[in-house]
């Protein structure tokens, strides 16, 4: 009889660990076809936008854009509260060491901070129409670019104490943590078509310059910390009629500040690392395609997507890319368009499988103008925030192709 019991008391065991396993295969097939699955959607705020996640509190934040607010949603019961601004937000982003959101402003001469806490609101006036907002969590410093100005205004996360350095004219930057250096993008003017990364040293507020070759405009950027790599990409300007040049992505190596160029595909995309595959995805607008560039060896390869892939992220414990697509509405192009003049591909996401680079497609019912994307890579939920509705999708990562 014991030993009966005993048998019993390990199938249960091994029932208990592998049934879960055969649902979730059964999820993951089921998904197949349809990729990612969409768990629920939660309403937010006026014209959702910008999304910031903080994986160690799960909330996910979401700036509405037309609404003067942030809505707060819970990751665990997506449920949501609201936090009042003065102004319409634009941009977030989270330092989830202290838990503070940065939220930009529409008007952009302010950074309000959230305490993740309390959801109370501090303002820090920045002076300068504020762009691009970055956070390095160590030092506990938040960069923000001043689009109509030279230079960067630093933020100390500690007092809110502002700083300002003096760059060029910045479009973006990118901070790499590990060895405490910003990177900013430069153009010698509006409408200049000259650049140069401005590269600032977060311990002395120094900085040098990397100069750019003539003719060519830096726009997104990414980094890679564990390889101290940055990523920029650039793009040459065309005369009127004049068919589009294949755009390239300049490379920096962190430790000697040199430089190589990796011709990519052509129309302006968004570009992202995954630092634990030393992979670089790059969306190409005109191309219908993702380059992905080898870190160790700057070799590239092509992966086919829908038209005019917009913006990119990538989820490195997963290993899974995702695109979404700029929202298009003249119908004279030669690219497919439904009747009234709107892409096919502006209510979809695409999901590129990082091993075998096999895509497949979720596509949203709702008529979709702007897709905004961010991971939570603890959980493995993505969020989505719907322009041309009020609304956050949750879907679930976890699936096979």
């Amino acid at each position: 009889m014991a030993n009966k019991i005993e048998s019993l008391r390990v199938f249960c065991i091994a029932l208990i660990i592998v049934l879960p396993k055969i649902a979730r295969a059964q999820n993951a097939a089921s998904n197949n076809a349809a990729g990612p699955n969409i768990i629920t959607t939660v309403r937010a705020g006026k014209v959702p936008g910008s999304l910031a996640i903080d994986a160690v509190t799960n909330k996910i934040y979401v700036a509405n854009t037309d609404g003067k607010s942030v809505t707060v949603i819970d990751g665990a019961t997506n449920t949501s509260a609201t936090v009042k601004l003065p102004d319409n937000p634009v941009f977030m982003v989270v330092n989830q060491n202290t838990n503070k959101i940065y939220v930009r402003s529409w008007r952009g001469k302010d950074i309000w901070v959230i305490d993740g806490a309390t959801n109370l609101v501090t303002t820090v006036p920045t002076g300068w129409l504020a762009g691009i907002v970055r956070v390095n969590p160590v030092t506990n410093k938040v960069y923000v670019t001043n689009s109509f100005g030279n230079g960067v205004t630093i933020i100390d996360g500690a007092t809110n104490k502002t700083t300002r350095v003096t760059t060029g004219w910045a479009n973006d930057l990118v901070v790499n943590p590990v060895t405490n250096k910003i990177y900013v993008s430069c153009e010698s003017a509006v409408g200049g078509h000259k650049g140069t990364v401005s590269v600032i040293d977060g311990a002395t507020n120094a900085t040098m310059t990397i100069p750019i070759e003539t003719g060519w405009l830096p726009h997104s950027m990414a980094v890679n910390p564990v390889a101290n790599k940055i990523y920029i990409v650039e793009t040459t300007a065309t005369a009127p009629g004049e068919k589009l040049k294949t755009n390239r992505v300049l490379v920096i190596d962190g430790a000697t500040n040199a430089t190589a160029t990796v011709e990519t595909g052509t129309g302006m995309g968004g570009i992202a690392v995954n630092p634990e595959t030393n992979r670089i995805f790059v969306a190409n607008c005109e191309s219908s395609s993702v380059t992905v560039i080898d870190g160790a060896t700057n070799r590239t390869r092509q992966v086919p997507t829908g038209w005019c892939p917009s913006h990119v992220d990538v989820n490195p414990v997963t290993n899974k890319i995702y695109i979404t697509y700029f929202f298009i509405t003249d119908a004279t192009r030669r690219f497919p368009f439904k009747s009234d003049g709107i892409s096919d591909e502006t209510n979809t996401m695409t999901v590129i499988d990082g091993a075998s680079y096999r895509t497949t497609t979720t596509k949203f019912v709702s008529d979709i103008r702007y897709l905004g994307i961010a991971l939570n890579t603890v959980t493995n939920r993505i969020y989505v925030v719907a322009g041309g509705s009020n609304d956050v999708t949750v879907l679930d990562g976890d699936f096979n192709y």
